[in-house]
């Protein structure tokens, strides 16, 4: 039996509840989840990131994309 606590969910463009642990911004417009990875070890549980959200497509943007994203959708850290 599974336990609904244990899922993530996505409530006004932020997750909440489990699941991601590392700073993310949610595109919903255009469904790609930015993901900001600062080492070669985080960056290989993308394939876990896919699995947890079939629906978006991941990408890990670089140091000035990151800042960019970040003025953008007011993402505070």
């Amino acid at each position: 039996m599974t336990n609904k606590r244990n899922y993530p969910r996505l409530r006004n463009g932020k997750l909440e509840g489990g699941g991601l642990f590392l700073p993310h911004i949610f595109d919903e417009e255009n469904k790609v989840l930015w993901i900001r990875v600062t080492s070669s070890i985080t960056a290989m549980a993308m394939p876990r990131f896919r699995e947890m959200f079939p629906n978006y497509e991941c990408k890990i943007p670089n140091k000035e994309t990151w800042e960019r994203l970040k003025k953008k959708y007011n993402y505070k850290e």
